[in-house]
């Protein structure tokens, strides 16, 4: 017996079939937007605006990082904002839960018609329509086919997006979710015109005073567990505040500690600048055979096999004792984490 919620869709075709009409769509993906949430994001927004659809995209713009240089990042309206468009479908990208909605969409999910694109396996299909791929390297991917089926023609600006949230969530080509499919869909992009030069400029080597100081004390606070197989480094709220940043602009900060050799498990404890009081947020990366994706699910996170993340309702102190805790069992067992 399907465990499928009754009267929702489900896959690609589901997907094609909502789009086939023109409509009215707010379009977001995961707070703090990542490369790949917003480079998908933006793209289906330009795409579906120039194929006879009225398409909104929701985000902060202080929240959009060093991908906030991308054409179309100047249009994004708040989501508080973009509730009174009053769109009749909301496309999430690269979402897996309502819990991960930038928060002032979160009380208006259940009674949005939503549709649900995503490549993380643990999503919680909370969509009308929800298309899950797994094997996607990213939800730009899904985007591309999406638009090759529905035949529409990406200009450069859409492309550029996608090859941002193709190159940041792969990255660049060296995950192990890269298959001969994601080297194709590259290639594909590159025939639209991407900047190759001066996207990677702007992603990797771009930066200005304050995020060099942040990345500082990032630098200063790193420390290892069991013998070096688990670094880490930690953010407070104070680190953002009086940096004058946001968590946007530490969104590559977890490759610190993943960076020394000894590392099987990096981690980033971070508050926001901003945050509810008491919570903590991990990024984690793993070296195989460690599972990320195993360790975040402890603490009712998800991710992928490689890089993952959870939010611990605690103050950062706590979390990293809970997790340490939780590594240690692991260590000392058969298995790994």
């Amino acid at each position: 017996m399907s465990t499928q919620p009754i009267g929702r869709r489900h896959g690609f075709n589901a997907v094609v079939e909502a789009l086939k009409s023109p409509g009215k769509h707010l379009v977001t993906g995961h707070l703090r937007p990542d490369g790949d949430a917003l480079g998908s994001a933006l793209a289906i927004t330009r795409l579906l605006n120039r194929n006879g659809h009225k398409a909104f995209f929701a985000a902060e713009k202080t929240q959009l990082g060093r991908p906030g240089f991308l054409e179309g990042c100047e249009n994004a309206i708040p989501p508080a904002e973009a509730l009174k468009k009053r769109c009749a479908t909301w496309i999430v990208l690269d979402c897996a839960s309502v819990e991960r909605l930038p928060e002032p969409l979160r009380p208006h999910a259940a009674k949005a018609r939503i549709l649900n694109v995503d490549h993380h396996a643990a999503n919680t299909l909370y969509g009308e329509t929800n298309w899950i791929d797994p094997r996607a390297s990213c939800a730009g991917e899904m985007v591309w086919r999406l638009a090759r089926k529905m035949k529409w023609e990406p200009d450069r600006a859409s492309a550029e997006a996608l090859w941002v949230a193709l190159v940041t969530d792969t990255g660049r080509f060296a995950h192990e979710h890269t298959r001969p499919a994601t080297l194709h869909f590259g290639a594909a992009l590159l025939r639209h015109g991407v900047r190759t030069p001066f996207v990677d400029d702007r992603l990797y080597n771009f930066t200005n005073a304050n995020t060099l100081a942040l990345r500082q004390r990032a630098y200063a606070s790193l420390e290892t567990w069991f013998d070096g197989q688990i670094a880490l480094i930690t953010l407070a709220r104070e680190d953002f505040v009086e940096t004058q940043t946001a968590k946007a602009d530490a969104e590559d900060f977890v490759e610190i500690p993943r960076s020394l050799d000894t590392a099987q498990v990096a981690l980033f404890f971070y508050q926001n600048e901003s945050p509810r009081v008491g919570a903590t947020h991990v990024s984690i990366r793993a070296r195989a055979p460690f599972d990320a994706a195993r360790l975040a699910s402890r603490f009712n996170g998800g991710g992928h096999l490689r890089a993952a993340g959870c939010n611990l309702e605690m103050p950062v102190a706590d979390a990293k004792r809970a997790v340490q805790h939780a590594l240690s069992e692991d260590l000392t067992k058969k298995g790994t984490p």
